[in-house]
């Protein structure tokens, strides 16, 4: 209930332009293809876009980094399929997966880091990991930036940033 839904365009339009205001994108990838993109004539088409697979080409297109989890059995299946595809027979049933063309969605996935996962857990630990590095990356870019404007004080940059912290935690918390 925070994602502002314009009335006046599509549900789908309106996400992809959520999705150019986000600073982080972290897509799960489940068994389900997903919905049919509002642009697409027909659902059946041999190629149609699912809106989650738009979302995520919209991100990549704004450069918005995406941390990408792909469910443990979902995975299993896509590497039995890349490794039999040109056998599989047409109209083949997957267990985990609803429509092959989540492969396809996975496989362009592939170009950048995939987090297998098996239960929300793992995804808030291995996340959880992640933005704690990504802070120590923040910090330590803000201490070399202090270093090179106060070089006579340095050390100054851990004063300065326990007054923020200390300040921040004065302020009332919003919700």
């Amino acid at each position: 209930d925070e994602v502002f839904f314009n009335p006046n365009i599509s549900l789908d339009e309106s996400c992809y332009k959520e999705v150019e205001n986000c600073h982080m994108m972290i897509l799960i990838v489940g068994g389900r293809y997903g919905s049919l993109a509002s642009e697409q004539k027909e659902k059946y088409e041999k190629q149609y876009i699912s809106i989650t697979r738009k979302e995520y080409e919209t991100a990549r297109q704004k450069g918005i980094p995406i941390m990408v989890f792909v469910e443990q059995n979902v995975f299993a299946e896509y590497k039995t399929y890349m490794a039999n595809q040109k056998k599989m027979p047409v109209g083949f049933k997957y267990a985990f997966v609803d429509d092959a063309r989540i492969f396809e969605f996975i496989s362009n996935l592939e170009q950048g880091a995939i987090k297998i996962f098996s239960k929300i857990d793992d995804i808030e630990h291995y996340f959880s990991h992640q933005i704690a590095g990504m802070l120590l990356s923040y910090l330590k870019d803000l201490q070399e930036l202090w270093a090179k404007m106060y070089p006579e004080n340095s050390s100054g940059f851990f004063a300065a940033s326990q007054l923020l912290f200390a300040h921040k935690r004065a302020l009332p918390q919003s919700r």
